[in-house]
C-alpha cells in the first residue's frame, strides 16, 4: 500500500497531534504509529521536527524513520531495525544507530 494517511504523534509532554505518513510505514506497529483516531485533531505545528531513529542499510546508506511514541520498539530499543525502499524497488533493512529527539520551534517573545 503506498501513499501517505494521517496518523497520530505524541509529543513528550502527551500531547497528541495529526501528521502525515507514509502508508507502509505507518502499518509497521514498532513505529507506533495510530491511524484510527485521528479525525478532528489538530496538525503538528509548523517548525516541530518529530523523534526520529537513524539507520544505515548494508550499503552503508543513512535512513531517518520517524517515531510515533515514546513507548514505541524503535524508540526503546526493542526493535533495532526498520525496512526501506530502496531506489532499487526492493526492500532494505536499516539498523538503528542514534536516537533524534524531537525539536519544537518556540516564538519569541516581542515584549520589551
Amino acid at each position: 500500500m503506498r501513499g501517505f494517511v494521517w496518523a497520530v504523534y505524541v509529543d513528550d509532554d502527551s500531547n497528541t497531534w495529526a501528521v502525515r505518513v507514509d502508508a507502509d510505514f505507518a502499518a509497521e506497529v514498532s513505529g507506533g504509529w495510530d491511524t484510527s483516531s485521528v479525525g478532528g485533531m489538530a496538525g503538528l505545528p509548523r517548525g516541530w521536527k518529530p523523534r526520529a531513529v537513524l539507520g544505515l542499510d548494508v550499503d552503508g546508506h543513512l535512513h531517518r524513520r520517524r517515531v510515533a511514541r515514546t513507548d514505541a520498539g524503535l524508540w526503546t530499543g526493542e526493535q533495532q531495525f526498520f525496512t526501506v525502499e530502496g531506489t532499487d524497488q526492493l526492500s532494505h533493512t536499516a539498523t538503528v544507530f542514534a536516537r533524534v529527539a524531537e525539536r519544537r520551534l518556540f516564538a519569541s517573545s516581542s515584549e520589551p
